[in-house]
């Protein structure tokens, strides 16, 4: 006879809700990481509703608006720029390039040193793109007034560490 994954043996026995004594209240609502995370997904959402056509990944993008906004970067600072580690930096880079939006070129001076690009279409699609950040962003906030918006931006960087 096969044996269940499931026994009410008393040497393996089965949890459930009411078999808790006491039951342990965890209150998620009230820890930071299950807030943060769920802000973060209600925006993951609102991104990918209204950036969902330019095919870009959060990272994809910001990687794309830190190169339009500042110019050709090496791989270690736009890694910086974006707060993405070195090895996902490179892939991000890697399959950008594969689209089309970027390209990479080694420094004439450092051979070591690579530089990251904008195609004339990775210009385009980030221009499209940065025009409808601005409603992303509204719609996160959507019933936040000016006041909580200052608060939750500045809490925001502290979080993030950065002054």
């Amino acid at each position: 006879m096969a044996s269940s994954p499931v026994s009410d043996r008393p040497d393996n026995p089965v949890c459930s809700a009411q078999d808790m004594n006491p039951p342990v209240r965890l209150m998620l609502d009230e820890r930071v990481g299950h807030l943060l995370r769920r802000a973060y997904q209600r925006h993951m959402t609102i991104f990918q509703q209204h950036m969902n056509e330019f095919n870009l990944t959060p990272p994809q993008f910001i990687t794309l608006a830190h190169l339009f906004e500042h110019g050709n970067c090496s791989q270690s600072d736009l890694g910086r720029l974006t707060a993405i580690d070195h090895t996902t930096i490179r892939g991000i880079i890697n399959r950008l390039k594969a689209r089309g939006l970027l390209n990479t070129e080694s420094d004439p001076e450092d051979a070591r040193k690579v530089t990251t690009v904008l195609t004339p279409k990775g210009k385009e699609i980030t221009k499209q793109a940065l025009s409808r950040i601005d409603d992303v962003s509204e719609l996160t906030l959507n019933g936040i007034n000016e006041v909580e918006r200052v608060a939750l931006f500045h809490l925001l960087r502290r979080l993030a560490d950065i002054q």
